[in-house]
């Protein structure tokens, strides 16, 4: 009897730490992974850079390394003016409009651009928007209620604890 309860213990041990280091593979494959999602910079990055380099008065003017960070992006960027106008573009594409309504603002502000994924920054002047290739970024918007994402802790804890029981249920 007292054999089985050493085999059972040790049994159970190995099965806890085998779990336990399958959670931190799994946790170092998932951060490797991720980690280069942007291997350049993010295209927040890339806007609010474009935003920060453009000098606006009469004709807008963008600094050299600017540009170079929109050719390294394969990215166009135009500025649009509080009445919807496109007033500077850099690489703008052909098929791309140079006026918009406040309804085409707020589209595209959230989604895309002509299937082109954009990204916008505040400027004093206006709003500065920065595309990117088409199928080259896909844009999602991820709306979760405030008590579910504070509990979001919790209920992976307990999905950890669940999956620690069943694989010792279901390894004996």
């Amino acid at each position: 009897m007292e054999g089985s309860v050493r085999i059972l213990i040790r049994f159970i041990g190995a099965t806890v730490i085998i779990s336990t280091l399958l959670f931190i593979v799994n946790f170092i494959l998932a951060a490797w992974i991720t980690q280069d999602t942007f291997e350049e910079v993010s295209p927040d990055r890339v806007v609010r850079h474009v935003a920060e380099g453009l000098y606006h008065s009469s004709s807008s003017i963008l600094d050299p390394s600017t540009k170079e960070l929109l050719d390294e992006n394969e990215a166009w960027a135009m500025f649009v003016n509080e009445s919807g106008q496109v007033v500077w573009k850099y690489n703008l594409p052909e098929e791309i409009p140079e006026t918009y309504s406040l309804t085409e603002v707020s589209k595209f502000s959230k989604w895309y651009l002509k299937d082109y994924p954009v990204f916008t920054w505040e400027h004093e002047e206006g709003l500065v928007v920065v595309g990117y290739p088409k199928d080259s970024f896909a844009k999602y918007q991820h709306i979760l209620p405030v008590q579910w994402v504070s509990s979001f802790p919790l209920m992976v804890v307990g999905l950890l604890v669940i999956n620690m029981f069943l694989a010792l249920l279901l390894s004996q």
